[in-house]
């Protein structure tokens, strides 16, 4: 497992760690062009750990607007949806390399 978290993290295959995950910012590649590996054989595999990590995320973003008072409100909604943007959109590709390491875990493991 750790072997292969390293790999994603490089946003490499998660199979052999040579190939490169993704053709473009966040578009996905096919397979490995190294080993083959198929990244995803079901479209959408990865879908679901990318959904509810941004739902984490997005309550760890808003837990700070209910525990602290803003002297401006309109400011600090704003500085919160510059951080929410930020984050949730500048880490989709990691999150989609964890999700593609961590679905090779599971088929790994079942067959």
């Amino acid at each position: 497992m750790k072997t292969t978290l390293k790999r994603v993290l490089k946003k490499k295959c998660p199979a052999c760690g040579r190939g490169i995950l993704f053709c473009a910012w966040n578009e996905l590649a096919e397979s490995c062009r190294e080993c083959g590996y198929i990244y995803e054989e079901e479209a959408g595999d990865s879908w679901g750990f990318v959904y509810l990590s941004t739902a984490f995320m997005t309550g760890l973003i808003l837990l700070p607007m209910f525990l602290l008072a803003p002297s401006n409100l309109l400011i600090a909604r704003v500085v919160l949806f510059v951080v929410a943007l930020v984050v949730i959109i500048g880490t989709l590709p990691i999150r989609k390399s964890i999700a593609v390491g961590l679905n090779y875990e599971v088929r790994k493991r079942n067959f």
